[in-house]
């Protein structure tokens, strides 16, 4: 949850009504969305605690349906001891089109990412996707604050837009490579490629300045995709766009990136890369 980070309490802590755990006032809600994978194992090999789900024994008839059981507890009024209150999620619970749920979950949803870009945990080629998705889901909006957080997205964008980020920017003997920031599609953030990218200069380098001492007018820009798995290997990689006319060049780059290893992209699934490499001679 964001924001929430420093009060995720221990197992053992839940139950103890000492412990500060970010409560929420009376008369208050809060809306609270949590990313589920589906799985087929357990949470742990012995049962610990009172858990209701763990691995090493058969799931009971009467359990077979739910996905999760979401405890929490309160306090009333003046009373120190709390009150638990258990809700079991199940399968039939699940909506498989986002365009059935609530409006009001679908605004949440927009706001929850948004928070995340702000984190760097989503990458920011997703920001026209979630401006889509609060325009859609805006609703009623009698005190203009939904209005207000679309507005706040776009101006973010422009902002962001505006800086063109340059990755890296440097001379060696013959040549200068700059590096602008490109786009991606999946859960790799920019921190992470760029990470990358500055880790393996020295390659990009090798690839044009070899070609550079036979051709000292060879130039151009380099556009690269490539395709990295759910464990951060590079499963394919390609030019898209190029205008530096030497294959010997393209090749290179290609053969090298495919060796290259990225952290594995938040929440599994696959994440496409797509960068542009700017070649010029001195």
């Amino acid at each position: 949850m964001l924001g929430y980070e420093n009060k995720l309490l221990n197992k053992e802590d839940f139950k103890n009504d000492k412990v500060d755990a970010g409560e929420i006032g009376n008369g208050h809600s809060v809306t609270a969305i949590y990313q589920m994978e589906l799985n087929d194992s357990f949470l742990s090999e012995k049962k610990e605690s009172d858990l209701k789900y763990y691995k090493g024994v058969s799931i009971p008839t009467m359990f077979i349906d739910e996905l999760a059981t979401l405890n929490i507890r309160y306090k009333k009024p003046k009373e120190e001891n709390s009150i638990p209150l258990n809700f079991i999620i199940k399968r039939n619970n699940i909506i498989n089109d986002i365009s059935k749920s609530s409006s009001n979950f679908r605004f949440s949803l927009a706001v929850a990412y948004f928070g995340l870009i702000l984190k760097k945990q989503v990458d920011i080629s997703t920001l026209n996707e979630i401006i889509k998705l609060a325009k859609k889901s805006k609703g009623e909006d009698k005190l203009g604050y939904k209005e207000e957080f679309i507005q706040l997205i776009k101006s973010f964008k422009e902002k962001f837009n505006k800086e063109d980020e340059v990755v890296y920017s440097g001379f060696s003997k013959k040549g200068q490579l700059i590096i602008k920031t490109g786009e991606i599609t999946g859960n790799l953030t920019q921190e992470q490629v760029k990470k990358v990218i500055n880790n393996h200069l020295m390659e990009i380098r090798y690839c044009y300045e070899k070609e550079l001492y036979t051709n000292d007018d060879l130039k151009g820009v380099v556009k690269l995709t490539w395709k990295v798995d759910p464990t951060g290997e590079v499963i394919s990689a390609f030019v898209t766009d190029s205008t530096i006319d030497n294959e010997t060049v393209e090749s290179c780059l290609t053969n090298r990136i495919k060796k290259w290893k990225f952290p594995e992209p938040l929440g599994g699934g696959f994440a496409l890369v797509n960068y542009p490499f700017n070649f010029h001679s001195r």
